[in-house]
């Protein structure tokens, strides 16, 4: 799929000609912005759920049945494409088109107060349950352990993701029964990942690194796709305190160094700060001996 996924035609006010369009990632803080949002027609053997079905299922399960209040959310949907799976596009334009559809994955991160359990970083971090699905099958329904640094907004995912099989055949109301069961057997298992994740950030906060094993771990980190190699600067600035965002890391450790790396991330797109971190992790879990794809 290329890096900029195009549109249908349209008419441009100006010139009165037609021409595809690009599409665009959203972002969103409510679910309640899914709403009504398109969701492709029953395919054989395949039931598209909803976006909002699904993250309010979520939502509801952990402020009900976990009693885990949700202070924020954040959403972004990715355009994709459907191929000759998009009967409507198929119709219009001919069997070869190759346009694509705004909103057809989609990443959720509900931020969570976890003020009554034994959670060591509670002050740095804002601890999150994502919830990644896709009209486009390019990702089933997952759930992942997430965080975000409370003092610059980096964010992470930990651990592996929780991808049950979800059965998208048959009544909807089976499927969401199914989807139901999912959530309330993988929150548990989240919630282990977060444990983890503090007893990893112990171990970088004392993993201390000098600029020789630093460079060292962003040369491995490149040649692992964890980071494009037009950010390997951007990681080098931010470790040696060249940017405010670095300054906010002084101590000469693996966190620090790991932080250099999701700064990096968030000029990205969600698709590849998503992947590039996953691989990311699996650097450190080598390099440091922490489970942190676990």
């Amino acid at each position: 799929m290329p890096s900029t996924l195009m549109g249908p035609p349209v008419k441009d006010p100006k010139t009165k000609k037609e021409a595809p369009v690009a599409l665009k990632t959203k972002e969103y803080s409510s679910i309640e912005a899914l709403k009504g949002m398109w969701t492709p027609p029953e395919r054989n053997k395949y039931k598209p759920l909803p976006f909002y079905d699904i993250c309010s299922e979520l939502k509801t399960s952990l402020e009900k049945d976990y009693s885990l209040k949700v202070n924020k959310t954040d959403i972004k949907t990715v355009p994709g494409g459907l191929g000759k799976n998009d009967a409507e596009f198929v119709e219009k334009y001919g069997p070869d088109q190759n346009y694509g559809r705004e909103d057809m994955q989609m990443f959720t991160f509900f931020d969570v107060d976890y003020k009554d359990q034994d959670f060591k970083h509670m002050k740095m971090l804002n601890y999150r349950y994502g919830v990644l699905s896709s009209h486009d099958t390019t990702r089933g329904t997952w759930l992942v352990a997430g965080a975000q640094v409370g003092a610059c907004a980096n964010g992470m995912v930990w651990g592996k993701e929780y991808t049950a099989k979800l059965n998208h055949f048959g009544a909807f109301d089976d499927i969401i029964a199914e989807m139901k069961y999912m959530f309330a057997t993988g929150i548990k298992y989240i919630f282990d990942r977060h444990k983890l994740m503090d007893k990893c950030i112990d171990g970088m906060t004392q993993a201390k690194l000098d600029n020789v094993k630093a460079h060292d771990i962003i040369m491995k980190s490149a040649r692992a796709k964890a980071i494009s190699p037009s950010s390997v600067l951007k990681v080098d600035d931010h470790w040696k305190m060249n940017s405010d965002a670095g300054k906010l890391f002084k101590d000469r450790n693996a966190w620090s160094l790991y932080n250099a790396f999701t700064d990096a991330y968030k000029s990205q797109r969600i698709t590849s700060a998503f992947d590039n971190n996953r691989k990311l992790n699996g650097v450190f879990e080598r390099e440091f001996q922490l489970p942190m794809v676990a």
